[in-house]
């Protein structure tokens, strides 16, 4: 029999690595070791799939957005250094290609959306298991539930993103959809992810309110972006509002988290405005700003905003571009837009160079597929 590799495929085994990252996750060994060469195998199909089409026919609009990855891809490359530190690059390169094959796909009659249940159904059996089975202190980072894939945040947006393919064109609040989402919301709140917690408090009225007032999308995203790119000086109203979330994790109402977020923040602003004019155009090299904190906290301890990282690493014209990509996918269904403000929000967690986010992303954002709930 065999095997018929199109968009769909790519989609399944994109999801399927939240299911491979659990099983190696639950055997303790480290993540890493498996996103890469799972993400090199997919990058070398799609290589095998564009190498074996006898013409690429691009529309205008799909042209323009692949000339825009490519300036991405053209930093990333300026900005290389060595291949441990080569993410970005692998980032960049993988987002083009994928787009390129995106352009030139055939038309699609999927529904994903019985899919991304099935996922999430499995999440949440493999979340009971560990919580009713499990030594529960082996499955905590600190006090945080890290559920089976070692990370707290990990879970939690992988859980987050796989119902939201699920979600994202329920119209009406049915008894079904409020349960689970209240299952998701008690797994997120377990796992102490914050900022993804304060995104499903506002989901319900984001929703609501865009269905009442008409607001187009790319208000939405905008209006996410600018606000989560000065999230520091708005967290004290934050927690002026909601103290809970402070306490949630520091007992003592002492948020250490915080405080070395926006240290590191600090430094790495000020790191960006010393470089000349060619460094805060172009960058100053791929995961500068991973290696800046390292030197100067004396430990890998990442910034911890993207936001900042990228425009230390890729400079002003890098960040630019990069948000007008995922603005150009953000726009095109509601799926997709929600799936990228949670996006945004793990730019405090740094995960802007998640591999399965942009996949997800990108593949949803394709206007043939039938997002319609079954």
């Amino acid at each position: 029999m065999k095997l018929k590799i199109t968009n769909g495929f790519i989609l399944k085994f994109t999801l399927f690595y939240s299911i491979i990252l659990a099983v190696i996750s639950s055997f303790n060994i480290n993540p890493f070791f498996i996103t890469a060469p799972y993400f090199f195998l997919l990058n070398a199909i799609i290589l095998i799939i564009l190498a074996k089409k006898r013409k690429l026919t691009l529309k205008q609009v799909s042209s323009r957005w692949l000339m825009t990855s490519l300036v991405l891809m053209t930093i990333s490359i300026y900005n290389y250094s060595e291949i441990r530190y080569s993410l970005p690059l692998f980032f960049a390169s993988y987002l083009f290609l994928l787009g390129l094959n995106l352009s030139n796909g055939s038309r699609i009659d999927y529904s994903i959306n019985k899919v991304a249940l099935n996922y999430f159904y499995i999440y949440l059996a493999l979340s009971l298991v560990f919580l009713l089975f499990f030594d529960f202190s082996q499955t905590l980072v600190g006090d945080r539930f890290r559920g089976f894939t070692g990370s707290p945040t990990t879970y939690s947006a992988i859980i987050t993103i796989v119902y939201l393919i699920w979600d994202g064109t329920n119209q009406k609040w049915t008894l079904k959809r409020i349960i689970l989402f209240s299952l998701l919301f008690y797994l997120v709140f377990l796992s102490k992810t914050r900022l993804l917690l304060i995104f499903l408090l506002l989901y319900p009225f984001i929703l609501y309110i865009m269905g009442k007032k008409k607001l187009k999308y790319r208000l939405v995203f905008v209006s996410a972006v600018v606000i989560l790119f000065f999230i520091y000086p708005l967290y004290g109203v934050v927690v002026d509002y909601f103290p809970q979330l402070v306490s949630l994790r520091y007992q003592d109402g002492r948020d250490a988290s915080f405080g070395l977020r926006y240290h590191l923040y600090n430094i790495n602003i000020q790191e960006y405005f010393n470089g000349n004019w060619a460094q805060m155009l172009f960058g100053r090299g791929n995961e500068f700003s991973r290696l800046f904190v390292l030197e100067k906290m004396g430990g890998d301890l990442f910034p911890h905003n993207d936001f900042v990282r990228i425009l230390l690493d890729w400079g002003a014209i890098g960040l630019i571009t990069f948000l007008f990509i995922l603005y150009k996918i953000a726009i095109t269904n509601r799926t997709v837009l929600m799936i990228s403000l949670v996006y945004l929000v793990l730019f405090y967690s740094n995960m802007v160079f998640s591999l399965f986010i942009i996949s997800i992303l990108m593949l949803l954002s394709i206007p043939n597929w039938n997002l319609k709930n079954e």
